[in-house]
Formats: structure tokens, sequence, C-alpha cells
């Protein structure tokens, strides 16, 4: 077997472990070691919110994984047993201690390089999926499209949506 089949194989094992977790809470969260060994960048993302809530994913950046799977559950709960869309391009708050969020759309395109397990499982099941950015903003509370944003942080947030 070649190395992208090991791979694939090694991976696809892996989503048939979560599977039963998927079914049985309709989500897990995942860091993406696909991205993180290509960007250096610290990812995590939903996986099955598409499939079980007919929500887009949700993806963030720049929090080490425990503490990213943490903020990404609070929301995919507070979906879950609301029963409603979030919000997108509102401040959300109660997510990351004294600051808002914001979500907002992004293409799958430019999400892909950094979702490879929400990419791979959907391909498996033969559907695309949604993918909604979690944005959290610098100290200040200003956030990346807002003057006087910290820059210091753009490198650990890249934004896939586009802000026009």
């Amino acid at each position: 077997m070649n190395g992208k089949r090991a791979r694939l194989a090694g991976f696809d094992e892996f989503l048939d472990f979560m599977s039963p977790t998927i079914t049985d809470t309709g989500y897990v969260v995942v860091g993406d070691p696909q991205a993180s060994t290509q960007s250096k960048l610290t990812v995590s993302h939903t996986l099955g919110l598409e499939q079980n809530f007919d929500h887009p994913e949700l993806i963030l950046f720049g929090f080490a994984p425990p503490i990213g799977a943490a903020l990404l559950c609070k929301l995919a709960k507070r979906l879950k047993h609301r029963g409603d869309q979030l919000p997108q391009d509102e401040p959300l708050h109660g997510i990351v201690q004294r600051y808002p969020v914001i979500i907002k759309p992004v293409s799958v395109e430019r999400a892909r390089p950094f979702m490879y397990a929400a990419e791979r499982w959907y391909q498996r099941q033969g559907r695309g999926f949604r993918t909604l950015q979690v944005i959290w903003p610098d100290t200040k509370a200003r956030f990346p499209w807002e003057a006087g944003y910290d820059l210091s942080f753009a490198s650990q947030q890249p934004l896939l949506t586009n802000l026009q």
C-alpha cells in the first residue's frame, strides 16, 4: 500500500472510531492534524453538525486543542439544545471569557486545507458541507476588521471569510 493510501486508511479508522460518538451526541470536535502539520496553526473544528442539525460545521483557530474543543462544544451544545441556527455576524457572548465571538460564513474551498477530517467524513458520505468560522477579538475586544485591532493576533487566526 502506498503512503497516501496508508494515511487514508489510518484516517478512515479514526473516523470509524468517532462515528458512534457523532451518532450519539450529534457531533465531535477534532483538532485537525493534517492542517497543523501543514500550516503550524492550531485549529479545531466540529464534525457532524451539518449531518445531524442541518447547520454548518464550525472552525476555530488559535487555541490549544483542549480549549478549542471546549469552546466549540459550548457552541454545539447551544445549537443542539436550542434547536435553531447559531447567529451570524453579531456578537455572541458566553463562549470565551469576557469576550464575545462572531461567527461568519466561509467558503468550503477556503476552509478545506484546515478541515481534512470534515472533508473526508462528508466525502465518504457522498455529500458536501458548509462552514462557519468562529472569530475571536484581541484583548481590547476588537475584531480583525475593526480599527485598532492588535495585529499580533493575526498570525494565530487567519480569516477565511470575505469581509466585504
